[in-house]
């Protein structure tokens, strides 16, 4: 798998909330907020100030509760080990100061130069996209084509490796996009299609990409907002707008060439909603988002009392100057 060399210097996560991408821009309907990631170089996104931190903490994920972080279907293994090679020609290309690769085929060695580990590719034969994960920011998924098709079903999950965004993985392993996605209000009405119909058409060459955020108590990045006892509990809470987090998502989407799978990433920024301060057009985009969404939908990122959702409108209103009018 080429990788384009030209770099640039992508705003993640709050430029992109900034610029009026919020993933969710259209009042009344769930939309997907796809786009063509047309610099590949993005594809994946390490913050060198926050490598180590988080990898410790996919590392402490993937040794106390590997149960909850990984799940695979056996004859998934040749798709994680393509995974695998993509990443490891991609990541010592994009960034010389964080990963080291040496040696040639099940000999390699990875080098992750934030925390001075190595891991051996050997020792990850087994399950390729757990050293994928290990040594990324990102939760890893890999989706299939569905042995038996049909319109609404068409790609399942096959493999998962998955820290900070969301859990259930023994449930959702093998199952189709609607059921993976059946706590999403709106989707089976508005999206399935949609989605079913991108995952088809989507080229090796021609990934995509969108945006995701919520709301959420507290600031545990390896807690996930979704399909876990503590997300639930979250979202019942009535908190001051201004202890909230905000739990932003660059989400990519791209075809394996050879096995055909398709990689889903998603990396997870964690910030105090405070932060907003210093971003007011990404306050008024995320106040538009929420005023757009459907009353399931709130709740859904984490506002399910109705005064919670009025004081965070009126806190995110707060943060935009209004504008004299002339």
């Amino acid at each position: 798998m080429k990788i384009l060399t030209r770099l640039s210097r992508p705003a993640f996560p709050l430029g992109r909330l900034n610029a009026g991408m919020s993933g969710q821009d259209m009042p009344g309907r769930l939309v997907s907020g796809l786009r063509r990631l047309t610099h590949v170089e993005e594809w994946l996104n390490q913050d060198a100030s926050q490598h180590a931190a988080e990898l410790a903490l996919k590392r402490k994920g993937l040794t106390s509760r590997r149960h909850q972080c990984f799940h695979a279907e056996e004859n998934s293994v040749a798709a994680q080990a393509e995974c695998l090679d993509a990443f490891l020609e991609y990541l010592p290309q994009r960034y010389p100061d964080l990963y080291r690769v040496e040696g040639t085929d099940a000999n390699r060695t990875v080098t992750v130069l934030s925390t001075g580990e190595t891991h051996a590719v050997a020792d990850f034969a087994h399950a390729p996209l757990e050293l994928c994960n290990r040594i990324v920011q990102e939760d890893l998924v890999l989706m299939r084509a569905s042995e038996q098709p049909t319109a609404e079903h068409r790609h399942v999950m096959a493999a998962a490796s998955v820290v900070f965004s969301f859990g259930d993985l023994d449930k959702k392993l093998g199952q189709p996009l609607a059921f993976i996605h059946a706590p999403v209000p709106g989707f089976e009405k508005d999206l399935a299609k949609l989605l079913n119909k991108t995952f088809d058409g989507l080229q090796a060459m021609a990934p995509v990409w969108r945006n995701n955020w919520a709301l959420v108590d507290n600031g545990v990045l390896d807690n996930p907002s979704y399909g876990t006892p503590e997300a639930l509990a979250s979202i019942s809470k009535i908190l001051p707008p201004e202890t909230r987090w905000l739990k932003v998502e660059y989400q990519t989407l791209r075809r394996l060439p050879t096995t055909g799978y398709i990689l889903f990433t998603v990396r997870t920024f964690l910030e105090p909603v405070t932060v907003l301060t210093r971003y007011p057009a990404a306050a008024a985009n995320l106040a538009a988002s929420l005023r757009g969404m459907s009353q399931p939908m709130r709740a859904y990122k984490g506002l399910v009392e109705p005064q919670a959702q009025a004081e965070m409108l009126a806190y995110l209103d707060s943060l935009v100057p209004t504008v004299s009018a002339r």
